[in-house]
Parts: C-alpha cells; sequence; structure tokens
C-alpha cells in the first residue's frame, strides 16, 4: 500500500543541498474574482457539517417553503429546518463566512419533497439589503444559487462577491464584520426570520490550518543545510485525502539518508495527520542490479501540523539504529520553499 510520488524530488534535493531560499508565498491571494471574500487556500471543498470549528456560529430553527409531489393534490407546504452562520478560520486572521441550511434526515435527499431556497440579505451598520453571492463550491467566480432554485439536500452555501459586471452586485461587505440575517422563505405572507450573526473573533492561538493541496511543495528546516522534504497531499475519493513525503535528511556519519512517509486517509478539514514511515535499502543505481522489490524497513511516526501558510510543524518519532540512521524523537520546525504553480496558500 506504501507509495511515495518523487516527481520532483530532485530538483527540491539541489535547492536543499545548495541552500537555496526561495521566497514563499505572500500574504495576500490572487484571488478568483476582483476582491475575494477569503483567501483561496481558506477552503478546498464544500464544507458542509464543520461549523462546530466556530465557537460563535448561530443556529436558528428556519421553516422552508417545499413542494411535495405525493400529496393529494401536489403543492406547497413548510418544512421544519435549520440555518446556522459560521466562520471557516483562514491563515492570517481572516475567515470565510458560510450560512447552511440542514433538512432533517426524514426529508435530506428527498426528491419528492425539495425546498425553494430562500431570499436571504444582509443589513450592516452601514448598508441593508446586501445580496451576497451564495456558492455551493469553494473559490468560484460565477456559481451562484438564485431565490426560489429547488434544493433536495442540506447544503453549506460560502458568502461571496458578485463579478463587478453583475446587476445584482451590491456594495461589498466584509463578511466577518457583524450583520443581520434576513431570511424570507417565499411561502408569502408570514415574517422574515431575522437574527445577528457576532463579528469574526480570531482564535488565541489561531487555528492550525486545514492540511490541502496546498501544502504540496518543498520545505526545508533553516537550522541545517540540506535537510528538508518534499511533500504532496492527494485526493482519495469523494470526501478523504492523503499525504505523503521524502524527508531528506542524515545518517549518523552526516551521509544523507531518506526517510518516506504516507498517511492513511483522512477527512477534509483535517489540520494535523500521523504518518507511518519507512526506510529503504538494497537498491541500486545501476540498471543492471536494479530490484522492483527494495525491502521498506518501518522507522516510526512523523506527525505534521501548519500553524500557518508557510510554517510545517514536524513532530517525529523513529528508529533506524540499526543501520546507522536518524534515531529519536522531537520536534522541528520546516518552512516553504516556493509556492505551487496555481496553489497559492495565504
Amino acid at each position: 500500500m506504501f507509495k511515495v510520488i518523487a516527481l520532483g524530488v530532485l530538483q527540491i534535493a539541489l535547492a536543499l543541498a545548495l541552500g537555496a531560499s526561495v521566497p514563499a508565498s505572500g500574504a495576500t491571494a490572487t484571488g478568483p474574482t476582483p476582491k475575494p471574500a477569503y483567501p483561496a487556500s481558506c477552503i478546498a471543498e464544500p464544507p458542509l457539517g464543520r461549523s462546530s470549528v466556530d465557537p460563535n456560529a448561530v443556529t436558528k430553527p428556519l421553516t422552508l417553503y417545499s413542494y411535495n409531489s405525493t400529496t393529494t393534490p401536489p403543492g406547497f407546504l413548510s418544512e421544519a429546518a435549520s440555518v446556522t452562520v459560521w466562520r471557516q478560520p483562514c491563515s492570517g486572521g481572516t475567515a470565510a463566512t458560510i450560512l447552511e441550511i440542514d433538512r432533517t434526515p426524514q426529508f435530506n435527499g428527498s426528491t419528492t419533497q425539495f425546498f425553494e431556497f430562500p431570499l436571504i440579505t444582509l443589513n450592516t451598520s452601514t448598508a441593508s439589503g446586501i445580496t451576497p453571492r451564495f456558492a455551493r463550491e469553494p473559490n468560484t467566480t460565477f456559481e451562484d444559487t438564485s431565490p426560489a432554485t429547488f434544493t433536495y439536500y442540506s447544503t453549506a452555501y460560502i458568502l461571496e462577491y458578485y463579478d463587478s459586471t453583475n446587476p445584482r452586485r451590491t456594495p461589498t461587505t466584509d463578511y466577518t464584520q457583524a450583520f443581520t440575517v434576513n431570511i424570507d422563505n417565499l411561502a408569502g405572507g408570514g415574517s422574515p426570520l431575522v437574527f445577528d450573526v457576532p463579528a469574526y473573533t480570531v482564535a488565541n492561538p489561531a487555528p492550525a490550518v486545514e492540511i490541502s493541496g496546498y501544502m504540496s511543495t518543498g520545505w526545508m528546516n533553516p537550522n541545517q543545510n540540506g535537510e528538508g522534504m518534499f511533500l504532496q497531499v492527494y485526493t482519495v475519493g469523494n470526501a478523504n485525502r492523503v499525504l505523503a513525503f521524502a524527508w531528506f535528511t542524515y545518517d549518523n556519519l552526516g551521509a544523507p539518508f531518506w526517510l518516506y512517509g504516507q498517511t492513511d486517509p483522512f477527512a477534509y478539514g483535517t489540520q494535523s495527520v500521523v504518518a507511518p514511515t519507512v526506510y529503504l535499502q538494497g537498491g541500486s543505481f545501476s540498471p543492471a542490479a536494479a530490484s522492483a522489490d527494495v525491502p521498506k524497513t518501518p522507522w516510526g511516526n512523523v506527525t505534521l501540523s501548519f500553524p500557518d501558510c508557510n510554517t510545517m510543524s514536524v513532530n517525529y518519532d523513529g528508529d533506524a539504529s540499526a543501520v546507522g540512521g536518524p534515531t529519536g524523537s522531537g520536534t522541528r520546525t520546516f518552512v516553504r520553499i516556493a509556492t505551487t504553480d496555481g496553489l497559492v496558500c495565504s
């Protein structure tokens, strides 16, 4: 099962060996829109069901206006649900704002009873009737959910800005500030649901960054020339990822020694992972003597987390003393060597 992808390893190893210092990514993301509502690396997938990351999340009962095709005659009726507004912490003290509508298990996914997406506006201290762009996927430019759109599942909507050419564009609002939510379920004749959402409060200490493809790059130990990691994060299935790395370090005699680690699949939103780690011996550079079955020896475990986009915490516990290799436990801090093209972490 253990696989390590070596694409780009030689380039990273060369940079480490030469002590190269490549500028890390800046604090400002280019973003998919003229003014992104949050850093692009903050959310890499739909964030349904993750409101627990925000201790100040606001949840209210919500009556939906739903159509049922099995009643006699078929028609609209009221459906009890809930709405939650919460923030996904981002690097640098910023956050993305999410509005989540949750149906009960009885109706979630039903194709015979489905609700109309409500008309939702925001009021702030300086503007009223603000219409966010409600996107189901992060980092989009045009995706939107219009009022009265039939919806079958519980869904998390990320509050985005409209493109400057869109006629629905309203004054750009900082969604991390306090605002009032107005929800009209389109049933007619009733009062809208109105509730307040407080301003986003940066956690202290700030939470670690979600582990995603934005961490795929080369990392170096600033305290030891030539030591670092080449790391990749892959998507597995519909809701999991796997992290794999090659760690370039040294043995007891100061000769290069490589360790290889790979995690089990982990869920979206994970902020720390443990990777069983091995080392290989008995291979050959010569094609004539090469073997497809180079034995792997367990070394130990490496735990990785990312306090921010440009810093990686490496907690390790391993033993290669049988071959004079690296042995011991502790924590080291690695820094990003460069930004992967098209994946600016900020």
